[in-house]
């Protein structure tokens, strides 16, 4: 059982990285891995987790299924395939990943630290020795570490492209603050996601996170800090743009948004696709009362055309769908995406995490509603820190544990 969870924790901390030549943007280890767990000790643990947490992973999984079932049997498109794992894989990952963390927490601990070691090496070798350095074992993707480089962004890490490696660092970030790892870990990983994958959405997730942390203090002290977390992403940028003064994109789009907001949208391609995306996709759900759109790939493709002669300023929305994690459940599911959704966003914007390294949670969040689906196993790993640690925070002392296994009787001297 122990080399199972190492295995299906290197997994998940290397999402991207092809141990076998399966040419997927996500690769499937950390699903394959963790579905011997689920096996068997899914149902122990899904019993002894709080209840609305069950709900929504088999909520999810439920409507995921009946939604694929309706709209892309008998032959579903490789795309539909992917859509469905949006719904399934959490149900499966998280629990595979409560498993872990309940019995090999110390373990846990251990491989994430070393796996982001790793994974900011990677980016120093590339930042400043060769771009193209460890790109082959990311497949196809492998030959635009040199070009994003020359065209002022970041290096790619072991992700496919920068926005993934920041936002994968972010998310690593947010593991070590859930499960009491090391401080300067977790901040050494915010440096690598803004000094060298040097990703805007990385770094706006950064300062939302920032915001929602800050609403939640006394009146008093919110413009002070408000105004300082504000200006830090800026020195950094200034900092960046000093040690290497062809890398200013994000410098430019920062000044940008600061003397006009509503330009920031047609200055560049990739924040108009990504953000200008979810803005537009999100409206129409809205607009469209949150009626379900179904996992057809064949409607949305017809549906995208429809969003893009609406909003005539978006410059162009993926084939894949909705850029957003958890934007394309909501779009998928309607209000049935909303309500399996509400408690896990709010699970993790309540985290019990009491130190200014909140913040990391909490724009671990906005990473979602970036474009991150939450098939990712990442997306499961941190819920499921999540749910672990309000367990703890509510623990007491119980006399007789549940015969229903050990993973289960741990859960639940967690819970009370």
């Amino acid at each position: 059982m122990k080399v199972l969870a190492a295995a299906f924790l290197v997994a998940c901390f290397f999402p991207y990285t092809q141990f076998l030549p399966i040419e997927s943007y996500t690769q499937p280890y950390a699903l394959a891995l963790a579905i011997p767990l689920f096996v068997l000790q899914g149902r122990a643990v899904l019993g002894s987790i709080p209840c609305g947490d069950a709900l929504a992973l088999l909520g999810l999984a439920f409507f995921g299924t009946v939604a694929f079932l309706m709209d892309c049997t008998p032959l579903p498109d490789s795309q539909e395939l992917k859509y469905l794992l949006i719904y399934v894989a959490p149900l499966v990952q998280t629990v595979a990943a409560l498993v872990v963390i309940a019995r090999y927490r110390q373990m846990t601990l251990t491989i994430l630290t070393v796996a982001i070691l790793v994974w900011l090496a990677v980016g120093l070798v590339q930042t400043f020795i060769d771009p193209n350095f460890a790109t082959s074992m990311i497949g196809e993707w492998q030959d635009t570490g040199e070009v994003s480089m020359q065209s002022g962004r970041g290096v790619l890490g072991l992700a496919p492209e920068p926005t993934h490696f920041g936002f994968h660092m972010i998310v690593l970030a947010a593991i070590v603050t859930v499960l009491h790892g090391s401080r300067p870990i977790a901040w050494a990983c915010v440096v690598g996601a803004l000094l060298l994958a040097r990703s805007a959405s990385a770094a706006l997730t950064l300062v939302l996170g920032s915001c929602l942390f800050v609403l939640r203090m006394p009146l008093k002290y919110r413009l002070p800090i408000l105004a300082g977390l504000l200006a830090s992403p800026f020195v950094v940028f200034m900092l960046l743009e000093r040690i290497d003064p062809e890398s200013s994109r994000l410098l430019y789009l920062a000044s940008t948004f600061l003397d006009e907001p509503g330009a920031i949208l047609g200055i560049d391609f990739s924040v108009n696709t990504r953000l200008g995306g979810l803005i537009a996709t999100m409206r129409d759900s809205f607009d469209n009362f949150l009626l379900p759109h179904g996992l057809s790939h064949a409607a949305w493709l017809d549906h995208s055309r429809a969003i893009l002669s609406r909003f005539t300023w978006l410059f162009d929305l993926s084939d894949n769908g909705p850029p957003s994690g958890f934007g394309i459940v909501i779009y998928q599911l309607g209000i049935f995406g909303v309500l399996v959704l509400y408690r896990p966003i709010t699970r993790l914007l309540t985290t019990p995490v009491v130190s200014f390294e909140q913040i990391l949670v909490l724009a671990a969040v906005w990473v979602f509603v970036g474009q991150y689906f939450i098939s990712t196993p990442g997306y499961s790993l941190l819920y499921a820190c999540a749910i672990y640690a309000a367990m703890r925070a509510r623990e007491t002392t119980v006399e007789h544990a549940p015969a229903t296994g050990d993973v289960a009787a741990t859960l639940s001297r967690r819970s009370g």
